[in-house]
């Protein structure tokens, strides 16, 4: 991965060197510590991104011994308007505004252009074949109260 991300960036005029280091070190030694221009890793995701997703977005703070705290943002880019539209968010039961209001936290991490994803992570779903919409769902939300095992004799679900 990082061999083919070098080469698309030096087909744009920026230089890579690529530093190989042990697993073990890998995220305690560079990524958590910000030693990085470029890093890959990823964050699993859940159906609660208002409270997932904050950790990862929220802007760094001074330490009372003066270094950053930085929490899980390890890109350490963040600013008081996606603080506070994920503090909203997660002050609201109204699912709709939940949605607004992480769709504009959403534009503003993306503007900030602190990560960038670079494809969605592989899903890999087994089940029984009488168990009904649950699976991969990628970038859905899965309806939980719509999965459920069929009756014993129902049609299983169309194949296409």
């Amino acid at each position: 991965m990082a061999e083919r991300i070098a080469g698309m960036l030096k087909k744009i005029g920026i230089g890579t060197d690529i530093r190989k280091v042990s697993d073990e070190s890998y995220f305690k030694d560079h990524v958590a510590s910000g030693e990085y221009d470029l890093a890959l890793y990823s964050w699993p995701a859940s159906a609660y991104p208002a409270t997932d997703a904050r950790p990862i977005y929220a802007k760094p703070v001074p330490a009372a011994d003066g270094s950053l705290n930085v929490g899980q943002n390890y890109t350490r880019v963040g600013t008081d308007q996606v603080d506070q539209l994920f503090e909203q968010a997660l002050g609201t039961l109204d699912e709709k505004k939940v949605g607004e209001l992480l769709r504009k936290a959403d534009s503003r991490i993306w503007a900030a252009a602190g990560s960038i994803p670079l494809y969605q992570r592989p899903q890999l779903f087994a089940a029984r074949k009488n168990l009904v919409n649950a699976g991969a769902f990628g970038f859905e939300t899965p309806v939980y109260e719509d999965m459920g095992f069929l009756r014993k004799g129902a049609p299983g679900p169309a194949s296409g």
